[in-house]
């Protein structure tokens, strides 16, 4: 059975359920409600998934990442973690920065790699072997990670 968008101009019932429906779809791949939905703190323990970490037993919490939903991820992530992140660099497409109050938000081109890429690229990379085994380590990967992270070899 096709679609047949005229529907949703005739039937209010359809067209209200239709768009209830995309709202939903469009909630269920927020960025940030994913996020939130697995990494919490509870009692001193941080929850990313099913994975548990005494926070009094980390040495400093790092957050890096790269792609297109990075920085909603990056600010939900500060929203659960608040002071606890010792440092962060996520790298998003030119126009997808948000203000955020931990994490460094680096703009670079997409899908062409340039030089800002390239720059960030070698400051996740620093960051990433500034940590020890006392240090957790967070990922934030995307869509379009792979063209806003560039290291080249040399």
């Amino acid at each position: 059975m096709a679609f047949e968008p005229s529907i949703l101009a005739r039937n209010p019932t359809a067209r209200r359920r239709y768009l209830e429906i995309m709202q939903a779809a469009l909630d269920a791949v927020d960025p940030y409600a994913a996020v939130q939905a697995h990494l919490r703190v509870e009692d001193g323990t941080l929850w990313a998934g099913e994975r548990a970490f005494a926070l009094n037993e980390l040495r400093r919490i790092v957050v890096i990442g790269a792609g297109k939903a990075g920085a909603p991820m990056a600010r939900a992530v500060e929203d659960v973690l608040g002071d606890a992140i010792a440092a962060g660099l996520v790298v998003v497409k030119q126009g997808h920065g948000a203000p955020t109050a931990r994490i460094e938000i680096v703009e670079a081109s997409h899908p062409i790699p340039d030089e800002a890429g390239v720059a960030a690229g070698a400051r996740v990379l620093d960051l990433a072997a500034s940590a020890g085994a006392d240090d957790l380590v967070l990922a934030l990967i995307s869509g379009g990670g792979s063209a806003l992270l560039e290291a080249p070899a040399g």
